[in-house]
């Protein structure tokens, strides 16, 4: 089966190069990218959700000018108004894949000829000390000497290499355990069990906790893997098409989450033994991050505060402490991030305003609010560094949130 092409959104490196580059290292051949649906012998183990045509999706967006509505919609095809087929949400059982563990490159799999699983690509790095394959623009090689330091005789791959990015595994890993657990029975859902390293924002600590924020059914386990090379007789692997993002649209896993902020709710009345302590209007303040800051932080957050909100840090909250705040919320405000994904807690009844670098729109958390059918205002400000942090036009703020509470 030929998965189609979404009209928006396909991530960056979903086809090889048109010109495979040289890395000038022998040991290593190039692996070019396959569908799961292409790798020999592969056969389609079950269809959850079939594809849908999802309209309304911009119904709730509001342009604050002319610079949002021209670049936004350019980047997001889904805010012109026009009807988005979501492909169907698909397994495929895969027979004889090589599996990396290795920071940054967990998750990764290659077939028995070896053509990398598009599903698994993620965002590899090469990090020192990994003599397991090369990524240059945009394409991958393969040790030719890659040998398996362990076997697992079937095992559904959920994860890949940017799942410890926040956004990512709001949005792609959770989906795919979700949909996992709705098809398969009686199946390991492997998890990387790897030390803690630079730049990976989802520590050890949540993915452990994984069986209790999302607990599986119908006899299907987590099963960590550690560093190496695991021979997988028989991978499940998640498809839907090819942008990975659009899973968030997918009923399944509209209710799983709402799973989770449910229970979220249920277990902080239990703590502070009061209906909700959350503030009702957040601003999510990143700046004690390092990049994507507010060079005028104070002054914003003074504007903000002078309408009902409350600054947040989420850092400081623990994964359930997020669902709840953003489960209750009334509105969000935030410069683009990937504390944003938390929009998914929520039941439709925010207005979310989310400030991005003009210039260099994202569709993602967009697309967050928009499967939750929340009111979604994007605001341009002024790109002030390499680290994407922005000035914010205080008149165009507050004109900002006159629309978002229009």
């Amino acid at each position: 089966m030929n998965w189609p092409r979404p009209a928006y959104g396909a991530p960056e490196g979903d086809v090889d190069p048109p010109v495979i580059p040289d890395i000038g290292d022998q040991r290593f051949a190039h692996a070019p990218k396959i569908p799961a649906a292409q790798i020999p012998d592969a056969q389609l183990l079950a269809i959850l959700d079939p594809s849908s045509e999802v309209t309304g999706l911009s119904a709730r967006v509001r342009f604050p000018g002319l610079l949002e509505g021209l670049e936004c919609r350019a980047r997001a095809g889904f805010l012109t108004g026009a009807p988005y087929r979501v492909p169907a949400a698909a397994f495929w059982a895969v027979p004889r894949l090589r599996l990396l563990q290795a920071p940054r490159a967990e998750g990764m799999c290659f077939s028995a000829d070896g053509a990398l699983v598009r599903e698994t690509r993620g965002s590899p790095r090469v990090l020192p000390g990994n003599d397991m394959f090369r990524w240059a623009g945009g394409a991958a090689f393969l040790n030719r000497e890659l040998r398996p330091t362990g076997a697992v005789a079937r095992g559904a791959v959920c994860y890949d290499s940017a799942s410890r990015n926040f956004a990512h595994l709001m949005m792609i890993m959770l989906p795919r355990v979700m949909l996992a657990d709705a098809t398969l029975s009686e199946t390991p859902i492997l998890l990387p069990d790897l030390p803690d390293y630079p730049g990976a924002a989802i520590r050890n600590e949540l993915l452990f906790r994984l069986g209790e924020v999302l607990p599986l059914s119908r006899g299907n386990f987590y099963a960590p893997l550690g560093h190496g090379v695991w021979a997988l007789d028989e991978a499940l692997v998640p498809s839907a098409g090819s942008s990975r993002w659009d899973l968030v649209l997918h009923p399944t896993v509209r209710t799983g989450f709402a799973r989770i902020a449910a229970e979220a709710l249920r277990r902080c009345a239990r703590l502070t033994a009061r209906e909700s302590t959350w503030p009702r209007r957040i601003y999510v303040s990143r700046q004690g991050a390092t990049r994507r800051r507010i060079t005028n932080g104070e002054e914003a957050e003074r504007v903000l505060v002078a309408r009902g909100f409350e600054a947040v840090q989420l850092e400081q909250l623990d994964i359930f402490e997020q669902a709840a705040l953003f489960a209750e919320a009334e509105a969000v405000v935030a410069v683009h991030g990937a504390g944003l994904a938390n929009l998914l807690f929520n039941d439709g009844r925010a207005r979310v305003l989310e400030l991005y670098p003009a210039g260099a729109p994202q569709y993602h958390f967009a697309l967050c609010a928009a499967a939750q059918g929340c009111i979604y205002v994007p605001l341009a400000c002024e790109n002030r560094s390499k680290q994407h942090d922005v000035q914010v036009d205080l008149k165009a703020l507050d004109r900002a949130l006159d629309l978002l509470f229009a």
